[in-house]
């Protein structure tokens, strides 16, 4: 299906952890764009931050937080409020679904970090 040819390609920027700055963060990347750290060859920092981020991690972390979801329709009218690990589940139990390019908008719900971690 040519839909799902290039499904693995990421067209995000990667920039390299020497390059990055607070500076450049702030006048670049936040608020504006996606980025993605590259640590290259520092193999130390790349299983730091895989350990951190791990599923399980973030579960045991963050998994009674509540999370805002928005739709994913242009302007992200809806919002509604769950916790991290039903948003997490639902992710992953439903997969295929949440795949299908065929999916309404209104029905699909992203956690796009409209939220107060305080």
């Amino acid at each position: 299906d040519a839909l799902y040819q290039n499904i693995d390609a990421c067209n995000i920027e990667r920039i390299s952890w020497k390059d990055m700055s607070t500076a450049l963060f702030y006048s670049t990347y936040y608020e504006h764009r996606p980025f993605i750290i590259d640590y290259g060859e520092n193999k130390i920092r790349n299983t730091l931050i895989r350990q951190t981020c791990d599923i399980q991690n973030l579960l045991w972390k963050f998994g009674e937080s509540e999370v805002t979801l928005s739709s994913s329709n242009t302007y992200s009218y809806d919002k509604k409020r769950v916790l991290f690990k039903e948003y997490v589940r639902s992710m992953y139990d439903n997969i295929h679904y949440n795949l299908d390019p065929y999916k309404l908008s209104n029905e699909t719900w992203y956690f796009f970090g409209d939220n107060d971690w305080s």
